[in-house]
């Protein structure tokens, strides 16, 4: 019997496999760590989850799920792109443009940011463009709106006032039953139609106690005289139905016109024009001639409403102020810088001047009143001769029929 088993049995088929027969037996690693023999290798964990992280691969792809990334804490996050400050600032700014120059600050800051992303890339383009287009818009509203609103201002402070005027002012208003003005006038451009013209004011001593009504009528009177012959140069500008009005603050009135007393010119029917005119508004031969005879003026208009056998000593007194007036005039005509016609017509009239001077004096020194008809019969023909008219349209002042005659 052999010991050698039989190839052909069925039971060792069963067992070999056909790798142990063909296949050569591995070959070790050298490289290999040693295996672990130890005897007290710690158990394996049955119930330990799978290594393998493909078993836990999300079928929606990389964003975690068909509703997005997983939101739960501590869950990571991509990193994200910061928007640019300048741009942020630029909106801002001109959302607020209309406080102060905050609209050219949000302009600058928004070109600033458009450069800024232009060179480095990040969020914040659209906020730096909205800035800019803001900011334009509220440049443009402020550029035609504060010129509007300014002037709007200022006509309104013009128009209409608490009683504060100022020389050359001109109001619709004129005075009332009891000859006050009213608290709250319309003042107008002088070229419009109004009532009252403020030729001067003048300050009434007496602080914030009111000093009285006699004492604030004397201020005023002696202030608006001085003044009325400063700025009306021309009397015979003055129309008949202008009436110079020194207005005193009454007591009441004396805390909100701060102790000013106004000079006016007031008429009843509305006019248009100034009769305020300062000296450079003359020429040199015009302010000549007006100051020359300016007292002359004076002196005719003072001649005696009696008659002459009433009040003869009314006229005596008043041929003196007229002799010297005369004389006075005759020195400042002489004087005067005359060119043209205007030269021929002032030898003229400082002839008749002359007259005047020898007559006025015979008519001052007359002892017996009887006798005083002939001088003052001769020294009203001179002031009917006298070449105002002339002289007047010569120089372009007003046309005034016997401007020197006595009124």
């Amino acid at each position: 019997m052999s010991s050698e088993p039989d190839q052909s049995s069925p039971a060792r088929a069963d067992w070999i496999s056909p790798s142990a027969t063909n296949d050569p037996a591995p070959v070790p690693d050298p490289y290999a760590p040693p295996a672990d023999t130890s005897p007290y290798a710690p158990p394996t964990n049955p119930y330990a989850p799978p290594t393998n992280a493909a078993l836990y691969a999300s079928p929606y792809g990389p964003s975690g799920g068909p509703y997005g990334r997983p939101s739960w804490p501590g869950a990571p996050q991509p990193p994200t792109e910061s928007v640019n400050g300048l741009a942020i600032a630029s909106l801002i700014l001109g959302i607020f443009g209309f406080a102060c120059i905050a609209w050219a600050v949000g302009l600058g800051l928004g070109i600033a940011a458009l450069v800024q992303l232009r060179r480095r890339p990040r969020r914040g383009k659209g906020l730096a463009v909205t800035g800019i287009v803001l900011s334009c818009l509220w440049a443009v509203l402020l550029a035609v709106s504060v010129p509007l609103a300014h002037k709007g201002m200022k006509e309104a402070a013009q128009s209409e006032r608490t009683v504060k005027l100022l020389p050359k002012d001109c109001f619709k208003e004129g005075t009332g039953a009891d000859g006050r003005i009213p608290r709250r006038v319309t003042v107008v451009p002088c070229g419009e139609p109004h009532r009252g013209e403020v030729f001067g004011v003048v300050r009434i001593p007496g602080g914030p106690v009111y000093p009285g009504e006699q004492k604030a009528a004397e201020a005023t009177v002696k202030g608006c005289r001085q003044q009325h012959e400063l700025f009306l140069l021309d009397p015979a500008a003055m129309p008949d139905t202008v009436e110079v009005v020194p207005y005193r603050p009454s007591q009441a009135e004396w805390a909100y016109m701060a102790g000013w007393g106004y000079c006016l010119y007031l008429s009843d029917a509305p006019r248009t024009g100034a009769l305020r005119r300062d000296m450079d508004s003359y020429t040199a031969e015009q302010a000549a001639y007006l100051r020359a005879t300016k007292d002359l003026r004076k002196a005719i208009k003072k001649k005696p409403q009696r008659s002459l056998a009433d009040a003869p000593t009314d006229y005596q007194s008043w041929a003196g102020d007229l002799s010297t007036a005369a004389f006075m005039a005759g020195i400042g005509l002489k004087n005067g810088p005359w060119t043209g016609s205007a030269k021929e017509l002032t030898a003229a009239l400082q002839a008749d001047l002359d007259q005047l001077v020898k007559q006025a004096w015979a008519a001052k020194k007359t002892a017996d009143p009887a006798q005083l008809a002939a001088p003052v019969g001769a020294i009203q023909e001179i002031l009917d001769r006298l070449p105002d008219a002339k002289i007047r349209a010569a120089l372009g002042l007003p046309p005034v029929a016997k401007a020197l005659a006595p009124v």
